[in-house]
């Protein structure tokens, strides 16, 4: 059993659902390999963690609130009803009956609209204006983040990054850096996991390959071969050469270049 076959078992064995078989050969590699034991560990703390919380009670004005704001939300929508009847009403007292009429009023609107259209196309839209002022706000979200001292606050500015509609040259920069240098596993795997949206830009593929350099987890060792061997590039062919061949690197990650050499790249 191999890296990524025993973490896909963590949770299976904490909840007592792996055969004797699959779980002897779990074990026999937590034996033998302390990355992978330290990550089920902790992620055992962290799921008997969950026994010790406090279970929620709801409060026993939760069912006569509810009620309330559903019948609060049907006197407002009888009310919007009501007024939208009066509108149309309204429009129908000042519109004519005559269809000579109508059409006249009907041809004024489209020589007016026709006049006023070009004009209109070059004003900035207010819609568009707010996407980008939403998307400077996440950008923004996404960096601070990034910085903070918390993993799961970090882990959450890699999130944000996915709502990035075009790649961010800063974003990239500070995923990158995040890569290169987060003391966290999961840090480092989810941000190598966001750099894959982006697996077209030159200062990707160029920092997936320098940051492979200078990492020491097999985990994100192996996610790093899975995003490079999507790119074709020589320096990522010689780079899966010189890991397949590294005894010093764990045999997962090894196998796990050698796999990729045999991809068409």
């Amino acid at each position: 059993m191999n890296c990524e076959a025993a973490i896909d078992r963590f949770l299976e064995s904490l909840t007592g659902d792996l055969d004797a078989s699959t779980s002897a050969d779990l074990e026999s590699h937590l034996a033998n390999c302390a990355t992978c034991r330290a990550a089920r560990d902790g992620l055992r703390a962290l799921w008997h963690g969950l026994d010790v919380l406090p279970q929620e009670t709801p409060s026993e004005m939760l069912r006569p609130r509810f009620y309330a704001m559903l019948h609060a939300a049907g006197q407002e929508k009888r009310r919007r009803r009501s007024r939208r009847q009066r509108l149309n009403g309204w429009i129908e007292g000042w519109w004519p009956r005559q269809p000579i009429i109508q059409v006249g009023l009907a041809l004024v609107a489209l020589v007016v609209g026709l006049g006023l259209g070009p004009r209109l196309r070059r004003t900035p839209s207010e819609l568009e204006q707010l996407r980008a002022e939403i998307q400077s706000t996440r950008r923004l979200v996404a960096i601070s983040m990034l910085q903070q001292q918390s993993p799961s606050q970090r882990l959450q500015g890699v999130s944000f990054s996915y709502r990035l509609q075009d790649p961010d040259a800063d974003v990239v920069q500070a995923l990158l850096q995040t890569l290169e240098t987060d003391p966290n596993v999961n840090v480092r795997l989810a941000a190598a996991d966001a750099l894959g949206q982006y697996p077209e830009l030159p200062q990707v593929r160029l920092g997936l390959v320098e940051s492979f350099q200078h990492q020491t987890s097999p985990l994100v060792q192996i996610a790093l071969i899975d995003l490079l061997v999507e790119v074709s590039d020589p320096e990522v062919t010689e780079l899966l050469r010189r890991v397949a061949q590294d005894p010093k690197l764990h045999a997962s990650v090894r196998q796990r270049a050698q796999s990729g050499l045999q991809r068409p790249l």
